[in-house]
């Protein structure tokens, strides 16, 4: 795994073996970290070979890595990927993965105020993206449950769901 992440190219597949063990096995806080670096050092794109579906799969794998490991940095790079993504290439990530993703990773905040500080500046990004309005009807839908659900969101959402609103003219 060290290898492939210290490669001189990095890919998804570069992200393989680590994706792959997360739920199985106990990953050093390192192995989160050089991942974390492998991302950045692919300036926050991951080459899939133009398989966008291998593309949230791994994604979908980092944010659980993320979440298990509790690891803050490789969080943190997986919400500049969501960003680029969603901002130069909007037909390559979904509004809807990006938001699971996001908020699988998000799970590596412990504290309930640092989760809801890292939900609300996921949530607050996506809305003030260009977003077509059956993604911000989605996204919209979804912020209004999450908010239902975790009460203390309202105050770390609530920009990000008055901008769907905007969008949505309700």
């Amino acid at each position: 795994m060290r290898t492939d992440l210290s490669g001189s190219v990095i890919t998804a597949s570069s992200f393989s073996a680590l994706v792959n063990s997360s739920l199985l096995f106990r990953i050093p806080a390192d192995l989160a970290d050089a991942a974390a670096d492998a991302i950045a050092g692919a300036e926050y794109r991951l080459d899939c070979g133009g398989d966008v579906k291998l593309l949230v799969v791994i994604l979908f794998g980092l944010a659980t890595v993320a979440a298990v490991t509790r690891n803050h940095k490789l969080t943190e790079s997986l919400f500049t990927v969501l960003r680029k993504y969603r901002r130069f290439y909007p037909d390559e990530l979904g509004i809807e993965d990006a938001f699971r993703i996001g908020m699988i990773a998000s799970a590596s905040r412990v504290e309930l105020s640092d989760w809801c500080q890292w939900v609300g500046s996921c949530m607050t990004d996506f809305a003030f993206q260009p977003i077509a309005k059956d993604e911000a009807s989605r996204l919209h839908s979804d912020l209004i449950y999450l908010c239902h659900l975790v009460p203390e969101l309202w105050a770390t959402c609530g920009q990000a769901e008055a901008a769907l609103r905007s969008v949505l003219h309700i």
